[in-house]
Order: structure tokens, then sequence, then C-alpha cells
């Protein structure tokens, strides 16, 4: 049925809502988005899940802008922008992330929780009760050099118009055994259906992009990467949780402090505030009335 969406579809829901719903709307591009933000907003404001990703997120903006709807605002995933040249310009009712990703966003604003979450799950094994903290930092470094590598693939995915398909080279699959960029590349390009004689320059490339991260990592991981290297070194260790658990769990260690400390926040604080409310905030008495 998703094949029947388009952006008059999305357009028209807003529309709908915005008859029938006295506050302002806040437009994410998927039901988890909605779930690690709609915990810390007032009754006012609406968060709505989007579909089609992000291009046809902001077709919905564009024709929403056009149209004069002051009510919704769309707050989207930056992807890999500041590394592809021809970024689209976008509508001035539309806010990015910081980082590679909403969620990523979220993490990025308080990491010792994601650590915290790490060291609960590694008490449970009993070989790693006694160094849990050394054991935790080296599962999240692991996993976010892991996923920062495949980013790079990505981004020179993006660069060369490749067209390749990561979803089977997911690292809960075939890249965890996979180390270096030339393996990494064969892999890719195999699992693509592709020969391999592009696989030098891509892995190149790719080792290439790779180090003007200069181990600054957050900020070009995504978030479905890093969940899934995340599994695969608990798995290391024996913590064995699949890939919706531990989105699951992500989503539900979201924090006030988390959100306020993305880039975006203020921006759209100052826009609900210019419509009365308080936009998304921790609202302990409606928490607890419920």
């Amino acid at each position: 049925m998703r094949e029947f969406l388009n952006e008059n579809t999305l357009y028209g829901t807003i529309a709908m809502i915005i008859q029938e719903h006295v506050g302002t709307i806040l437009v994410v591009e998927g039901q988890y988005d909605k779930l690690a933000l709609q915990g810390h907003s007032e009754r006012g404001l609406e968060i709505l899940p989007g579909f089609g990703g992000r291009e046809h997120i902001t077709r919905v903006a564009k024709i929403a802008e056009e149209r004069g709807l002051g009510r919704v605002r769309f707050l989207v995933d930056r992807d890999y922008d500041p590394y592809i040249t021809d970024s689209p310009k976008r509508p001035s009712n539309m806010m990015v992330s910081e980082a590679h990703d909403l969620f990523v966003d979220l993490l990025m604003g308080e990491p010792l929780r994601l650590l915290s979450m790490i060291e609960t799950m590694v008490y449970g094994v009993e070989s790693a009760r006694n160094s849990i903290g050394a054991r935790s930092r080296e599962v999240l470094n692991a996993a976010l050099k892991r996923s920062a590598q495949l980013a790079a693939f990505r981004i020179v995915n993006a660069q060369l118009g490749l067209g390749l398909s990561f979803e089977s080279a997911r690292l809960s699959g075939g890249l965890k055994g996979v180390h270096s960029f030339y393996d990494m590349s064969e892999f890719l390009l195999r699992v693509n259906d592709r020969g391999s004689a592009n696989s030098e320059r891509l892995a190149s490339r790719s080792e290439t992009v790779f180090t003007t991260f200069r181990g600054e990592y957050w900020n070009v991981v995504g978030d479905h990467d890093l969940i899934d290297a995340l599994g695969v070194e608990l798995r290391k260790i024996g913590v064995r949780l699949g890939r919706n658990e531990l989105q699951r769990t992500v989503v539900a260690m979201t924090s006030c402090k988390a959100i306020r400390s993305s880039a975006w926040f203020e921006e759209f604080q100052a826009w609900c505030r210019g419509h009365g409310l308080r936009g998304l905030e921790c609202d302990s008495e409606r928490v607890l009335s419920a």
C-alpha cells in the first residue's frame, strides 16, 4: 500500500489535522523519531511521522510553505549533505538534524546515557563484570568506528552516483567479519552484483573520506548502522539483542537534556512560543496525571 502514498497523501493528512487541531504540528521522518520525542511534548503539539524519506517530506514542506500553512514544521535528517556539493536548499519551514539523523542528535546530546545502557547489558555477562566500564567503552568505540567506516562508503557512493544498496551489507550480516577497506569494498560490490573492477578505487576513496573524520565519528554515523554495529559488538561478548529490541531500548532512554542539546531545539521552541505553546518540554504534571 505504501507505494500509493505520495506527497498529496501526507499533505492532506497535515491539512486535515490543522482543521481539527488548535496547536502546532511537527512532521518527522519516521515512527521511532516520533516515539523519541512525543513523551517530551505538550498536548498542543502533534508529532506526525512522515513516510517516503527526506526527499518526499521536503516536497510536502514546499507545498505547505507555498500554501501558507504556518502551524506546521518539518524536522528531517541531514544525511550526508556536507559531503555532497549539490545539496538542495531547504524550505523555510524545515529544520535539519545536526548529525546524520535525529536519532544520533539525541545520542550526542547525552552520550553517557548510551554508555550506561551498554554497561547495564555488559553486566549480564559474568566474564565481563570485573571490567564493565572498560568493556563497555570498547563496545561503543568499536561500534562507532565500524559505522563510521560504512558512512565513508555511503558518502563515496553518493558522491560518485554508484547506486549501491547497503541493505544486504548491514553490519549484522556479511560485513561483521570484514575489516579492511578493500575487503569491505569487495563485499559491497559483490552483494550488489557488481564486478570488482572498481574495488580499489572505491576502497581508496572511502578510506580517504574516513581519514577526514579525524576520529570524530558522532557527526557522520547513521542510526541504523550504529545500532547494527552495537548489536554486533555486544554479541561478541555474549549479549544477544535483535535490532528492533536494541533500537527501542535506545528510544526509551531519550532524555530532556538530549533534546535540549540538539542544534534545532531553540529554533523550534521559538517557533512554538510564537504560537503560544511550550513545544518540546518535559511536562512532569502531564506525565503523572496520565
